[in-house]
């Protein structure tokens, strides 16, 4: 049996094998038998197992090996775990003792292995370090670790599981549903169950109240002996998601257009965002514009002042605010106030222009119609009477310091009361705008036209030297107003009254000045009327004479 087994099949395998037969006699050792205990065969063979064992073998080892072999050769297999050192190191083998029976059923010997086992040893330790390094990494983690087994009982908590989810009690053998209670057990009992027989991990975020009030990101997976879970708080997150979501909001619904540019020169700093308004505003849809620089706005209106303030804040990063025209799509027209504001990330680069777009059309025409109100006669469209004066005043500063000439006509309507109780005063109105429209019509653009007051107009004007240009001048307007007028079908003729003076000659100020206009108009009047006088300090003695009378 043993004694004639195959030689050289025994001799070359790479596994360690000696015989011994039911006495306990070595009869054989094959080639790697000799080089794992480090004796060769003559020592070896022939000799009892006691003695051959406390050849190569350490005090514990012998007894252990003397107690396995006698184990198999009363026809158990015996066997354990050891060290052997040799010449090229430390190796981890098993001995093995496999009792080998004779056709009777008796124990003919015994086969003993030594199988060098280091690779799986150095590959269990190696997992055993790797598993606690995992443990101190678990244990060490701010995420809550827990393992719950199939009845859904805690199996496993790590220590900040423990600190923050077991909230002082012990978590340990304690069913889920105890420890965190929820409205529908069976709910997600089912759900559980599901995934240990899917074998499909899942993730989810969920809100725990009392006592906890945080959200946790929940990573469920299953294994063959229940589920492994891992919770993250996302609090915080979820507190910035929500912060993010309401800006969004709040950007996408406020009146005002925003826009925002990527700060990139070499792309022509694209747009990467449009709030919902800037298509209300501009008329063009969000998705057309985006990727697309923003002067597009200005349609052909590209020499505007402001243009060249924008690019110099963008190029030196700046904050601007400026009112320009921009275009919509349809090719209307509207006044844009542009507000551009740069972006900066941690390290100080400019990333982003955040630009806000607020249609002030209505708001500036509506600032005009107040400006125009306070300073035009709302009938005539002419300067009013204060708006006049302070021209005139500003006229005068500038004739002082450049050593000129003003002249001011002061111009009165003949007869208007005859024609208001003609006509009506809607008819009066008509001829004062249409008197107006005249004298416009006959003065040069230089020249300020104001209404005074009810049938009274005046007017200044610079660059005339002599009475005979300013004369040239009164008679421009006469023949204008000798045209008639055609009211309600009827034709009227209106002619004027009216008087001048001049600076410095006559007067320094604005008041003086009128009132000396005046005084030459009224002599006018009563020469008559459609005709006109210059101002003549004799007029004085006259005006004194008849307010006399």
């Amino acid at each position: 049996m043993i004694l004639n087994s195959d030689e050289n099949l025994v001799e070359f395998l790479p596994l360690s094998i000696a015989c011994v037969d039911a006495s306990g006699i070595y009869r054989r050792v094959n080639r790697a038998y000799e080089l794992a205990c480090g004796v060769s065969r003559h020592q070896l063979v022939g000799q009892h197992f006691k003695q051959v064992l406390s050849i190569w073998l350490a005090e514990d080892q012998y007894q252990a090996a003397v107690r396995n072999l006698e184990i198999a050769l009363a026809g158990t297999r015996g066997g354990f775990d050891t060290v052997l050192w040799a010449e090229n190191g430390i190796h981890h083998v098993e001995l093995s003792y496999t009792p080998v029976l004779d056709s009777e059923g008796s124990v003919a010997g015994v086969f003993e292995f030594i199988d060098d086992i280091t690779r799986f040893k150095l590959a269990e330790e190696r997992m055993v370090k790797e598993l606690r390094r995992i443990e101190l990494i678990v244990e060490s983690t701010s995420s809550y670790v827990f393992i719950l087994d199939r009845e859904w009982r805690f199996t496993y908590v790590n220590r900040s599981a423990k600190a923050v989810l077991g909230n002082g009690q012990e978590l340990l053998g304690m069913l889920v549903w105890d420890a965190f209670p929820v409205p529908d057990r069976p709910a997600l009992e089912s759900h559980y169950t599901r995934l240990l027989e899917e074998r499909t991990h899942q993730v989810s975020s969920m809100y725990h109240r009392e006592p906890l009030n945080r959200w946790f990101e929940h990573r469920l997976y299953p294994t063959q002996d229940g589920l492994i879970g891992y919770l993250r708080d996302i609090t915080d997150r979820r507190m910035a998601e929500e912060a993010v979501r309401l800006h969004q909001q709040a950007i996408a619904s406020v009146p005002v257009g925003i826009s925002i540019a990527r700060y990139d020169p070499q792309s022509d700093f694209p747009l990467v965002y449009a709030n919902p308004a800037f298509e209300q505003i501009t008329g063009y849809s969000v998705a057309s514009v985006i990727g697309k620089n923003l002067r597009f706005l200005h349609g052909p209106d590209t020499d505007q002042p402001s243009l060249a303030e924008i690019r110099r804040a963008i190029h030196e990063g700046k904050p601007l605010k400026v009112v320009l025209r921009n275009y919509r799509r349809d090719g209307s027209e509207f006044l844009n106030e542009l507000q551009i504001s740069p972006v900066h990330n941690e390290a100080g680069d400019l990333t982003h222009l955040v630009g806000t777009q607020n249609d002030v059309t209505e708001l500036i025409e509506s600032r005009e119609r107040l400006a125009r109100q306070a300073h035009y006669d709302a009938l005539t469209k002419v300067a009013n009477r204060y708006h006049f004066i302070d021209l005139l005043n500003h006229s005068l500063k500038l004739a002082r310091r450049q050593s000129q000439k003003v002249t001011v006509i002061y111009l009165d309507i003949d007869d208007l009361k005859q024609i208001n109780d003609t006509l009506g005063h809607q008819g009066g109105d008509m001829i004062l705008i249409h008197t107006a429209e005249r004298i416009a019509s006959a003065v040069r653009e230089t020249d300020l036209i104001g209404r005074l007051g009810g049938d009274e107009f005046a007017l200044f004007c610079t660059g005339y030297s002599n009475d005979d240009e300013v004369e040239g001048l009164i008679k421009r307007i006469f023949t204008s107003l000798s045209v008639p007028l055609r009211i309600e079908g009827r034709e009227f003729f209106v002619t004027v009254s009216a008087g001048y003076s001049m600076y410095p000659n006559d007067a320094g100020d604005s008041q003086e000045l009128l009132r000396l206009a005046d005084l030459a108009m009224y002599s006018a009047k009563k020469a008559g009327k459609n005709f006109w006088r210059k101002y003549h300090v004799s007029l004085e003695s006259s005006a004194h004479q008849a307010d006399k009378h």
